[in-house]
Order: structure tokens, then sequence, then C-alpha cells
């Protein structure tokens, strides 16, 4: 509940401060801090498929997830602010339609990520079947694909 309700006060406080200025430095800040966040988690999840670790503590993995997880509220917030005001010009931007295309993909992989995030803290990557080493390597693909493709994307978008 308490998630719930500071979640709610960023987006809030995010939607007061709707003025451009204020808003693109938010949205890059949270684009550069979450992807941080996010090469930390891949470097984990790598050691834990080339051996370097056998299982990945579970809390820090879900820490890394919930903050990976506020990061793209956060970044949906400000990018839905930046949009109101230009959006008669952005909705015919291929590159636009590219970049919602990889934030799509972003959110539906990070529910696929949520469901199997207690996989590496309970077996070694050696233990998994190939169907699940491969379902967990397409989502770390999509997801590193996604996320520089999302970024590439926005500088393209002319503004």
């Amino acid at each position: 509940m308490i998630k719930l309700v500071i979640n709610l006060a960023i987006v809030v406080g995010l939607f007061i401060l709707s003025q451009f200025m204020y808003v693109l430095p938010i949205h890059a800040t949270a684009f550069f801090v979450t992807i941080a966040a996010v090469i930390v988690a891949d470097l984990h999840a790598l050691l834990w498929i080339f051996g370097g670790i056998t299982l990945l503590p579970k809390w820090r993995m879900e820490k890394l997830h919930q903050f990976v997880s506020f990061g793209l509220l956060v970044l949906i917030t400000s990018g839905l602010i930046l949009f109101l005001p230009v959006r008669d010009f952005l909705l015919y931007e291929t590159a636009f339609q590219i970049k919602m295309l990889f934030v799509s993909a972003l959110l539906v992989n990070s529910l696929f990520i949520h469901k199997h995030l207690g996989v590496a803290s309970a077996r070694m990557f050696t233990e998994l079947s190939n169907t699940e080493r491969f379902k967990l390597l397409s989502s770390g693909a999509v997801s590193t694909l996604c996320w520089a493709g999302t970024f590439v994307a926005a500088q393209f978008l002319g503004l």
C-alpha cells in the first residue's frame, strides 16, 4: 500500500511539474538511472549463466526488478507529459512509433521477467532445460534490444 501511495505521489508530482523544461531532464535522468539498474541486473544474469555465481540472491534481484519497474513508471509518466503538447507531430513520426513498439515490448518483457524472477535464485543455469534456457536468454535479448532501440529511436524524434 505504501509503495502505491509513493508511486501515485510521484505521478502527481510529475504532472504538477508538467512544463517541458522540467520534465525532459527528469525523463532523461530516469532513463540513465534505470538503464544502470538494468545493466547491473544483466551483469548478475551473465555471471549466473556462465557459472560465476551459482545462485543469485533473490532479494537483490527483486529489488533491482522493482527499481527498473519504478523507472519504467517514471519514464512512461514523464514521456506522456512530454508527448501531450506535441502529439499531433509525434503520432506521425516513424521514430516515435518505433520507440513506442520498443517500450511496449519492454513492458511485456517485464511481466515475463517478474514471473521468472525466482529461477536464478533456486536453480543453477546448467540445471535448466533447453526450453527454459531459451526463454530466459530470449528475454534478455529482448530487453537489451528494446532498451537500446528505445534510446536510438529517441535520437531521431527531431524535438
